[in-house]
């Protein structure tokens, strides 16, 4: 292996480790602060997506519910986040997609009719 190679191989170690780290600090971080009762739609989101990475689909799946009962919407940021694609395999996953995507259609219907009057 020459020089060259040996540092790009360096080099993109350090860089996959640093987004491991880094993700795993946004996790521990966010769980030192995070208060239910008071967290953000997008927050609980995130805790969500942070128990999907930690293999705890249970609290994964409690907190995206809770999320979507607090307002996060966006289905389809949802189905495209690739921190969730380990869920999208358990029977709980389908149920909660379609009820944040008829979340989703009623804000927009609802938008369209506010904008009407």
């Amino acid at each position: 292996m020459n020089n060259k190679m040996l540092v790009l191989l360096t080099l993109v170690l350090a860089l996959t480790t640093l987004k491991v780290v880094g993700g795993s600090n946004t996790c521990n971080n966010l769980r030192k602060t995070f208060i239910v009762a008071t967290a953000s739609a997008d927050d609980t989101y995130e805790m969500g997506v942070c128990e999907g990475i930690a293999d705890n689909p249970d609290k994964a799946f409690a907190y995206l519910s809770m999320a979507v009962n607090k307002g996060f919407n966006d289905a389809d940021w949802m189905m495209a986040d690739p921190d969730l694609e380990q869920l999208s395999q358990d029977p709980r996953w389908l149920p909660l997609v379609q009820r944040t995507e008829k979340i989703q259609q009623d804000l927009l219907v609802s938008t369209l009719q506010e904008n009407k009057l």
